[in-house]
């Protein structure tokens, strides 16, 4: 009975070490499964690092950017503002001249009328000259 009672305790230590063992295995393998989990998590953690420092990185050259646009809106306006200033001095050339090409006009006919003026009495002169020349000889032949 003695004899039994060890055997039966043997079996059952035999058994509980074999669940010991079972144990210890599943939590190595847990333990093990924990790790690749970790290490899976800090691949992860190191992307979204590089992610996110890429991210501001490109947020940064953006920001360059948009200063760069302002700066180029500011000298096209500036740019723009002068142009407008040199075609408002073309325009008033230009009207002054038409002025003066107007002016010009005007004297050129009057210069072509006072021409014509001064035709008309050389011809008128030049008859009366005729005249007087005919009645000279006229008188002096008499």
């Amino acid at each position: 009975m003695v004899a039994d009672e060890v055997r039966s305790l043997a079996r059952k230590t035999q058994d509980s070490t074999e669940e010991i063992e079972d144990i210890i295995k599943k939590v190595r393998e847990g333990a093990g499964v924990v790790v690749d989990l970790i290490k899976q998590s800090q691949e992860q953690s190191k992307e979204a690092v590089m992610r996110s420092e890429a991210s501001g990185a490109a947020l940064e050259s953006i920001g360059l950017s948009s200063s760069r646009i302002v700066n180029m809106n500011a000298e096209i306006a500036s740019a723009t503002e002068q142009q407008s200033c040199v075609c408002e001095e073309v325009n008033k050339t230009i009207t002054s001249i038409n002025q003066s090409f107007d002016e010009t006009t005007q004297g050129s006919e009057q210069a072509a009328l006072a021409s014509v003026n001064l035709a008309s009495m050389a011809t008128d002169l030049q008859t009366l000259v005729s005249e007087f020349t005919m009645s000279e000889r006229s008188a002096a032949s008499r």
